[in-house]
């Protein structure tokens, strides 16, 4: 009986002292929790889904395109008196700031060969082939750009079998601002030499290409051309993926079609 209540003894004793650890490993393990130092990125309990980034905002330096196409009407002897000759030239440039200088560019040109009519062989006798555009900053507050241009300009040695060669135009020179002039002319302005005011629209359709900013269209057909045509752009040259506009990516709105214009 006896050594059966002392065995009894000993086991309580076993029970209590088992009891007490698994209390104390619980007190230590709150105790952790409560001053447990979280490292951010780190703990798994701790992680947080990183903050979104605002989409970019690309707001850099404009830019200024100018694209001519026209179909001029030269003499020749043919049922209409004239023959088609395609003139294309095309110049861009970094808008100026309020403290930059007016910038001028190089741009591109060319004028088709008129070639032989029935009696005549016309060829070019270019006289200058310089095509530049300056840019002025506008400092009138509205949306308008502020050109000017050089034109190239040439005539002709016409060599026909009745005689020749003769000069055409018998004094004086064609060009490209003889082609444009009625085109250009309600545009016109003394600001500047052989300079132009032109009118832009705010490109707002979410179609359109979002490095253009504005854009303009001016055409119209008149004696000496079937059709004259002048585009423009502002737009960011540097967009991600590079932004260059041309006639045959995005045709800007007509000048008919402008809506108030507004800073």
């Amino acid at each position: 009986m006896r050594s059966g209540f002392v065995l009894l003894l000993g086991l309580a004793g076993i029970i209590v002292f088992v009891t007490n650890v698994v209390n104390k490993g619980d007190d230590r393990a709150a105790a952790a929790g409560t001053h447990r130092r979280i490292v951010p990125g780190v703990a798994a309990d701790s992680a947080r889904p990183p903050t979104p980034l605002p989409t970019p905002i690309y707001d850099t330096e404009r830019w200024v395109k100018v694209q001519v196409r026209i179909t001029a009407l030269e003499l020749a002897v043919t049922e209409s008196g004239t023959l088609p000759v395609a003139i294309n030239a095309t110049a861009k440039a970094r808008f100026p700031g309020p403290f930059d200088a007016p910038i001028t560019v190089p741009g591109q040109f060319s004028v088709t060969d008129e070639g032989t009519d029935a009696l005549c062989d016309w060829s070019r006798v270019d006289v200058s082939t310089d095509f530049k555009m300056t840019v002025y900053y506008n400092s009138a507050g509205n949306l308008d750009l502020l050109l000017s241009f050089v034109s190239p300009q040439w005539h002709y040695s016409v060599a026909c079998k009745a005689g020749g060669p003769y000069r055409s135009p018998a004094f004086g020179e064609e060009g490209l601002e003889l082609f444009l002039r009625d085109l250009m002319a309600p545009y016109r302005t003394n600001e500047v030499a052989n300079g132009v005011r032109l009118p832009m629209n705010i490109v707002s359709s979410p179609t359109a290409n979002p490095c253009i900013k504005r854009s303009a269209k001016f055409s119209m057909t008149g004696i000496q051309t079937t059709l004259a045509e002048v585009f423009v752009w502002v737009y960011q040259a540097d967009w991600p993926g590079g932004c260059d506009p041309s006639v045959d990516l995005v045709t800007p709105l007509p000048v008919d079609d402008l809506a108030p214009l507004t800073p």
